[in-house]
């Protein structure tokens, strides 16, 4: 794609970053991406970016940790694409390395698997040109395989996943799947931590707690295919549940108010119907009521395991696998 199919706010953002035409082969944005046994969602995550947007200043890496088959077919066939290696375990070690590889002044985090909408690029660097700007972190939407037919899992994640402005304005972090920062505030807070933890919320409550802010960017959007099964879904609870019980549920308050959560848990579809009656990202009475099945039974199945966690500490360690399976 040429410089003149991209937006005005596009070409701004490039011809503003460095005026320097000694250093203009720099990189002015480096997207970084975890990768692990997904071959064919990169490959569509490379072609969403390289058919969209004028790459020529922007170095992408795609840091591999530890899939069955390298990537590196996949990777081939685009220009500037750094692959990279990581042996420890979980997205934010992957991370890291990335950051170790990457040469831009502006860097983007994001999934190997999500789809960049059209103005994606052009709007993340225009929100840069604002010297006060120091971590954004964009919208992220889901999508069904079949948009026309949502399992119940994929109708649930169109309602509830990713829920970034309550993230940002709420809990002071973004999800990395749609994170970026100048290059001075991930060094002054240092790197996202192993997979004991959930890696985004960590680390962007520690920037938080540094004063770094993060905007909630609407308008930079990226699209995250949805879990399709309750089984993955639940399997990404697992995870979930157990690095929050690491973060809040120590010492003898902390574990009674787990108990009282894990309660409130059971009760909590029925106060989700107006939201679901009425949210625009279902279509059809069908898909509402897939998405409260899916509701009821991923409520009571957190209850459950947020019983089995507090009970046995095996569960917790067991939890701690990524997507490995």
């Amino acid at each position: 794609m040429s410089a003149s199919h991209v937006s005005e706010a596009g070409r701004t953002a490039f011809a503003q970053a460095d005026p320097d035409p000694r250093v203009a082969a720099r990189p002015v944005l480096s997207i970084i991406a975890p990768h692990l046994n997904q071959p064919d969602y990169l490959a569509a995550f490379l072609h969403s970016l390289y058919s969209q947007f004028d790459m020529s200043r922007v170095e992408v890496i795609v840091v591999d940790n530890g899939s069955r088959e390298s990537p590196a077919a996949v990777v081939a066939p685009w220009p500037q694409v750094i692959l990279g290696a990581e042996s420890e375990l979980g997205p934010g070690p992957a991370r890291n390395q990335g950051v170790t590889l990457s040469h831009a002044p502006i860097m983007a985090f994001t999934d190997a698997d999500v789809l960049f909408d059209p103005d994606w690029m052009a709007r993340l660097l225009k929100r840069f040109e604002d010297p006060a700007t120091k971590i954004i972190g964009g919208e992220v939407r889901v999508f069904p395989l079949d948009p026309e037919n949502p399992t119940p899992a994929e109708a649930y994640e169109q309602v509830y996943a990713f829920p970034q402005r309550k993230y940002i304005e709420e809990q002071g972090f973004s999800v990395a799947a749609n994170l970026a920062m100048r290059r001075e505030v991930f060094d002054a807070v240092g790197p996202f931590v192993g997979i004991s933890v959930a890696e985004d919320t960590e680390w962007g409550q520690r920037a938080t707690k540094a004063g770094f802010r993060t905007i909630y960017t609407p308008e930079v959007l990226v699209h995250h295919p949805a879990r399709p099964t309750m089984d993955a879904l639940k399997r990404k609870w697992d995870r979930n549940i157990s690095h929050h019980y690491e973060a809040h549920a120590q010492g003898a308050a902390g574990k009674v108010k787990w108990l009282v959560k894990a309660g409130a848990l059971l009760v909590s579809p029925l106060v989700n119907i107006p939201r679901l009656l009425t949210t625009p990202r279902l279509k059809t009475s069908r898909d509402r009521w897939r998405a409260f099945r899916a509701l009821a039974e991923l409520r009571a199945y957190r209850a459950r395991k947020m019983l089995s966690i507090l009970i046995r500490a095996r569960t917790r360690q067991a939890n701690m696998r990524w997507n490995r399976d």
